[in-house]
């Protein structure tokens, strides 16, 4: 394996130069293996291998990985030029590639290379032309921007929904590009977001943050940046919020944490508990030193990003659902403008609100997969209420709860009013119209889905077994 690396680094381009080696290969050389776990404090690198195996079952480092990835995406000319001298580079060519694709398993992240307008879609298509294994999700993530992306089929195709979407999303926006943001900083934000989310839990995983991330690009390009006053740090600031709006979120709600005496309850003074948690563990990995994607921030642009990225995280708890509503609706009455500081942070609220219960406005066979998931988690915290001996929350009991109802509920009182709110607010400041149609798409889907449940209520075909 040894003999593979040294070939790769005397390769030479075509016209006799020595192969330039990205600065980032450089820095990963001295990054220590780390096997992470879902505390923000466990662990502080960039990006990682996610297995020690790996290192001993084939014998390359983090270096030498990172070394064929670069050389494949970025050299192809280097093995298959016509006129390359390098004797047998095909061949080494063909080897690098058989190591990458055997090596996938062993890293966080298959589209991990940081692209940028026209070179990061060119970087793509040579990742699907090398990488076979990889070739669906790419494919999967160059659907995000429509509002039906399907995060069900991506959860199928990586075991790092939140960092694969984050990635391609930062690269698409050229948020990296715009706010000098190194590359193995935003991998090493990436890869602990992603750590630091629960996957046993059946809903509030890292696969509901990519799928809340891909729907939050949606409602901005649809919406907030056709409106006026909404800077590229607003974008950067909601995007991350979007990835973090439910960091370490244990699978119990609020009410649990209070009922239970929880210490998560005392420290936030039973206040939107774990909305507060969340914007604390989102703050506290972008302090450390290899997550620190805010660096290069001056004071002012820091300050907005925070106080954005932290109310629109901490309007995500439903006992606040009615008054934001009520407080935008009365807001869009006055003609309000996200010139003003006040709307423009409500109005990016009730965006990343829309985004986290969006499954409600989605096509329905999405929207049954993320019902199935969030009832189970539902479920358990039920179970978990009966074990306490506490009160067992409304729509948490599997033993009286009739889904399809609960879900005629869901969509009617919760879910309905937010969009029309947000339909109303893209229709006022919109001029082109185009944008006021792609949302209407959601408040079709949200009756679509209300017909659905309620003759299902009558049917009861529904099983959650079968999700």
């Amino acid at each position: 394996m040894k003999s593979l690396i040294q070939k790769l680094r005397q390769l030479k381009t075509p016209d006799g130069s020595k192969v330039e080696m990205d600065s980032s290969v450089s820095e990963f050389e001295e990054e220590p293996y780390y096997s992470l776990t879902s505390e923000v404090d466990s662990a502080d690198s960039g990006l990682v291998l996610s297995a020690r195996s790996s290192r001993d079952s084939n014998s390359l480092t983090n270096d030498d990985l990172k070394l064929i990835i670069h050389t494949l995406l970025n050299q192809e000319d280097v093995f298959w030029h016509k006129d390359n001298k390098n004797a047998g580079s095909e061949a080494i060519g063909y080897e690098a590639k058989r190591v990458y694709t055997q090596s996938f398993d062993s890293i966080v992240g298959i589209t991990q290379k940081a692209f940028s307008g026209s070179k990061r879609k060119r970087g793509l298509k040579r990742l699907r032309s090398t990488v076979e294994e990889s070739e669906v999700l790419c494919e999967i993530l160059e659907n995000i921007g429509d509002w039906d992306f399907d995060t069900i089929s991506l959860g199928k195709h990586t075991n790092n929904p939140a960092f694969e979407v984050g990635n391609y999303v930062f690269n698409t926006l050229e948020l990296p590009k715009k706010f000098n943001i190194d590359v193995s900083k935003l991998h090493g934000f990436l890869t602990l977001v992603e750590k630091s989310y629960v996957k046993e839990n059946h809903y509030h995983n890292s696969l509901h943050a990519a799928d809340v991330t891909a729907s939050t690009v949606f409602l901005i390009q649809n919406g907030l940046e056709r409106s006026g006053n909404f800077l590229e740090i607003d974008v950067f600031s909601l995007v991350v919020a979007a990835l973090c709006h439910d960091i370490g979120h244990p699978g119990v709600n609020n009410s649990f944490l209070i009922a239970t005496s929880d210490p998560l309850a005392f420290k936030y003074n039973d206040q939107s508990v774990l909305e507060n948690m969340h914007a604390n563990k989102a703050f506290r990995i972008l302090e450390k030193q290899n997550c620190n994607i805010l660096e290069s921030l001056k004071s002012p642009d820091f300050q907005r990003f925070r106080k954005t990225a932290i109310a629109a995280i901490l309007a995500t708890d439903l006992q606040i659902h009615f008054n934001k509503i009520s407080e935008f609706k009365n807001q869009l009455q006055q003609k309000a403008s996200l010139e003003d500081d006040k709307f423009r942070i409500l109005a990016v609220q009730i965006c990343l609100k829309c985004a986290d219960i969006g499954h409600g406005a989605k096509t329905l066979s999405l929207h049954k997969n993320w019902t199935a998931k969030i009832q189970k988690e539902f479920f358990n915290q039920g179970d978990l209420e009966k074990e306490k001996g506490v009160p067992v929350s409304p729509l948490f009991d599997r033993d009286s709860v009739v889904v399809s109802s609960s879900q005629v509920g869901f969509l009617k009182v919760l879910v309905k009013p937010l969009f029309e709110a947000w339909s109303d607010f893209v229709e006022q400041n919109d001029e082109e119209e185009d944008s006021n149609l792609a949302v209407k798409i959601c408040n079709q889907n949200i009756e679509q889905n209300i017909e659905f449940w309620s003759e299902e209520t009558l049917s009861g075909n529904f099983d959650l077994d079968d999700y």
